[in-house]
């Protein structure tokens, strides 16, 4: 199954959870109305056609071609990068964001692109992420949903998942990162974290 269509059928099927969480991400950066956003690993868009309709500007990068034409034809603001390795000036970015990018890869990859996003991130400035929680708290239906879907996604994402719930998720994730964790929200019954951290 290509991607494209994996992509458009994960998307649909997990509307009713995506949806929450993309407002919820917009809610974090609300206050920023005329400051332009960075979204890391922006994939096809949503996130930002979200901030776009709320009055907030915002940048998106990701590694993928194919996803970013379809950002690019919505008329978004999108660069082809590693995010990893970003093109951007160090601490130049006021606030950034990271939704739903992190669980697909490996631990190392995961703590490359939070240190490259403190990098580009002003003192100060706020790393939004967001991403899956996955405890004993979670409730079935989305725990069901999700791991349905992240086991299709294919062996090596899903391997990437076991390990990002395995070894401690977002928590783990963001530790000696630089930042400083300034709240935390569950949400979609317990099965989204959301992370707000500061660059210190």
């Amino acid at each position: 199954m290509k991607f494209s269509l994996f992509g458009f059928i994960y998307d649909v099927s997990l509307s009713p959870f995506i949806g929450t969480v993309r407002r919820e991400m917009s809610d974090q950066v609300s206050d920023l109305k005329g400051v332009t956003v960075l979204d890391i690993c922006c994939g096809t868009g949503n996130q930002l056609k979200r901030l776009r309709t709320e009055g907030i500007g915002a940048m998106g990068v990701d590694i993928d071609a194919s996803m970013l034409s379809r950002a690019s034809s919505a008329g978004l603001h999108v660069s082809l990068q590693d995010a990893a390795n970003l093109g951007i000036k160090s601490s130049s970015v006021d606030r950034a964001m990271i939704t739903l990018a992190l669980h697909d890869k490996d631990v190392e990859t995961c703590r490359l692109i939070i240190t490259e996003a403190g990098r580009v991130i002003k003192k100060g400035g706020l790393l939004v992420l967001c991403d899956f929680n996955i405890t004993a708290e979670t409730s079935i239906f989305p725990y069901i949903v999700i791991h349905f879907f992240e086991m299709v996604a294919g062996k090596k994402h899903f391997e990437n998942f076991k390990s990002y719930k395995q070894t401690g998720q977002l928590n783990r994730l963001t530790e000696n990162s630089g930042f400083v964790i300034v709240r935390e929200q569950l949400i979609v019954m317990n099965s989204f974290k959301i992370t707000v951290l500061k660059k210190l």
